[in-house]
């Protein structure tokens, strides 16, 4: 019962911390390379200009590759109607068609 219930929100969770995972990963390159373009630098001298994005960029590439497996990891579970019970026999259920249509 608790899966039906909040199994949307939790994959909406997931997916939208691997979107803000992109777009942190994306504008902090953006940031370097308007750095870069400004001061008319190396791309290594505008990245030692801004340290905190380079410590964001090395985090959020690494979380990604988590986050963003476990949103394909869902999604796949939800296009072949299947939930991931919390039960330690890494057991599969089938959903029936009307939870899943509600879940959309």
């Amino acid at each position: 019962m608790f899966v039906q219930r909040n199994y949307r929100f939790f994959y909406m969770f997931v997916f939208s911390t691997t979107l803000l995972c992109l777009y942190v990963f994306g504008f902090c390159w953006v940031l370097i390379v308007k750095i870069r373009n400004e001061e008319q630098i190396t791309i290594w001298k505008a990245m030692a200009k801004t340290p905190a994005s380079i410590a964001l960029i090395i985090y959020t590439f690494i979380a990604v590759w988590f986050v963003g497996g476990l949103s394909v990891f869902h999604l796949y579970l939800m296009s072949t109607n299947q939930v991931k019970t919390d039960s330690k026999k890494d057991v599969f259920i089938s959903l029936p068609d009307e939870v899943c249509c509600a879940n959309c």
